[in-house]
C-alpha cells in the first residue's frame, strides 16, 4: 500500500470543518474506520452535493493548482486520517494530488475512493482515460441535475475533442434531456454546431485534477448565498448560471424558477457564451429582444 510523505501534525481543513457538522450539506454515506480491507461500494451510493464538492476543491485543488504543495499535502493528510470522511472528499484528495504531479500517491487516494462507493471516483476514473477510443462508455452519472448534467458535458467535450461527433451529440442529447438550460451544455452545443475545435476552457487536464477552467468558473469561481427559498437561485446554480447580471443570487433566490428575471439571466449567460466562444449569438439575443432586452454588441462575461 502506498503511504503518503511524512509531515508535520496535519493542518484542520478550516473549509470544511469551521462550521458545525450539521451545517455541511455532505450528502454522501460515511466512510468506515481505517483498515486493511476498505468496506464495499454502497449500490446506488449518494454523491456529494454541488456545495460541498465547491468546499473541497477550494480545501484541496485550490492550493494544488496554485503551487502550494505543502500545503495541499497537509490537507491531503488530515483528511486521509479521518476514518469518517466522506468518499466524494477523498476522490477530491486525488484530483488534488493528480494536480501535484503524484500519480503513484493519487491512483491509491481513488482505489480507496471507488471501494468507498464514491461517484466522484467514477467521474476522475474516466478522466484518466480521456484519450481512449475504445473505452467503455461510463455508467449513467449520478448526482444532483445539475452534477448529472455536469457529466455529460465532461463526455460531449470529450467526444468532440476526440473527433467523434456523434458520440459527443449523444452526449449533448442525453445531457440536455435531464437539464434543458445546463450553461455547458448549451455552449459545447453551440460549439459542435458551428463546427468549432473544443474551446481550451473546456479540457480537463490531470495536472488541473481533470477540472476544466469553464467548470471552475461555474462550480467553484462565484460567492454562493445563504438566502432562504432558493428556488430561482437553486435553479441557476444547478445550470452553472452562477454569475448574474440582472440581480443578486439572494434576490434570485426568492423568486420561483420560472420567473422572468431567472428566465433572462439564463438569456444573457448563452448570449455571453456564444461571444466568448465564438458561436453565433443571434438567437439568444433575438430571444431577449424579444422581452425586451437588448444587450450591447460586446457583452463581457
Amino acid at each position: 500500500m502506498h503511504t503518503l510523505p511524512p509531515l508535520a501534525p496535519p493542518l484542520p481543513l478550516a473549509a470544511l470543518r469551521s462550521a458545525p457538522r450539521a451545517e455541511l450539506p455532505l450528502f454522501c454515506p460515511a466512510g468506515a474506520p481505517p483498515s486493511t480491507a476498505p468496506p464495499p461500494a454502497r449500490e446506488g451510493a449518494l454523491r456529494c452535493g454541488l456545495h460541498a464538492i465547491r468546499a473541497y476543491r477550494i480545501a484541496l485543488l485550490q492550493p494544488a493548482l496554485a503551487g502550494q504543495t505543502r500545503r495541499t499535502w497537509e490537507a491531503v493528510r488530515a483528511l486521509t486520517l479521518d476514518g469518517e470522511a466522506p468518499p466524494d472528499l477523498l476522490a477530491e484528495a486525488a484530483r488534488a494530488v493528480f494536480a501535484l504531479g503524484e500519480a503513484e500517491a493519487a491512483d491509491w487516494l481513488l482505489r480507496r475512493a471507488r471501494r468507498a462507493g464514491s461517484a466522484e471516483s467514477a467521474l476522475l476514473t474516466e478522466t484518466l482515460r480521456a484519450d481512449d477510443l475504445l473505452a467503455p462508455p461510463g455508467a449513467p452519472p449520478v448526482g444532483s441535475s445539475g452534477q448529472v448534467a455536469d457529466a455529460w458535458a465532461d463526455r460531449a467535450a470529450r467526444a468532440w475533442a476526440l473527433g467523434d461527433a456523434d458520440m459527443a451529440r449523444l452526449h449533448l442529447r442525453r445531457g440536455l434531456e435531464h437539464r434543458p438550460h445546463h450553461a455547458e451544455l448549451r455552449a459545447i452545443l453551440g460549439v459542435v454546431e458551428a463546427g468549432l475545435p473544443l474551446p481550451e476552457a473546456f479540457a480537463a487536464p490531470l495536472r488541473r485534477g481533470g477540472v476544466s477552467t469553464e467548470r471552475w468558473r461555474r462550480r467553484v469561481g462565484y460567492t454562493p448565498t445563504s438566502a432562504p427559498g432558493g428556488d430561482g437561485w437553486t435553479a441557476l446554480r444547478e445550470d452553472g448560471v452562477v454569475h448574474t447580471r440582472l440581480a443578486r443570487p439572494d434576490e434570485l433566490a426568492m423568486l420561483p424558477a420560472d420567473h422572468l428575471a431567472v428566465r433572462l439571466e439564463r438569456l444573457i449567460d448563452r448570449a455571453v457564451d456564444a461571444e466568448r466562444f465564438g458561436y453565433p449569438a443571434e438567437p439568444a439575443r433575438a430571444a431577449l429582444q424579444a422581452m425586451g432586452l437588448v444587450l450591447p454588441l460586446q457583452a463581457t462575461a
